[in-house]
């Protein structure tokens, strides 16, 4: 569906989690999703009770010195509907939804991915 869009690895992963119903308070698939990520990789995980999930990648060879790097994000979406919009965001992917209509419930996310360094 996001096929034609760049980077193309970028927008493949987009579309995988958005076809993974995730909103607030509903996020213990998008949380199995990291971490199977992460097993499959080999990278350390760890997964609270409430789907908190931190994955951890060694420094490559050579890079051992280097600051510390640290992404955090939100795996949750708020979820917002027009009035008279039938969709559950419980159970239904929004990519679902945008293949059926080509239009959008309107969806936003709950906080923007934010990088930090860690000194």
């Amino acid at each position: 569906m996001l096929s034609q869009l760049e980077p193309k690895n970028v927008f493949e992963y987009f579309e995988i989690i958005c076809g993974i119903p995730h909103g607030s308070g509903n996020t213990d698939a998008i949380a199995e999703y990291i971490v199977n990520f992460a097993k499959e990789r080999g990278l350390d995980w760890y997964r609270d009770g409430a789907n908190n999930v931190l994955v951890t990648k060694a420094a490559s060879e050579g890079r051992e010195g280097e600051d510390t790097l640290i992404l955090q994000a939100h795996t949750d979406m708020v979820c917002e509907k027009d009035p008279g919009v039938d969709f559950d965001f419980t159970g239904t992917p929004c990519v679902s939804w945008w293949r059926e209509t080509r239009s959008a419930p309107r969806v936003r996310r709950s906080a923007p991915t934010t990088a930090y360094p860690w000194p």
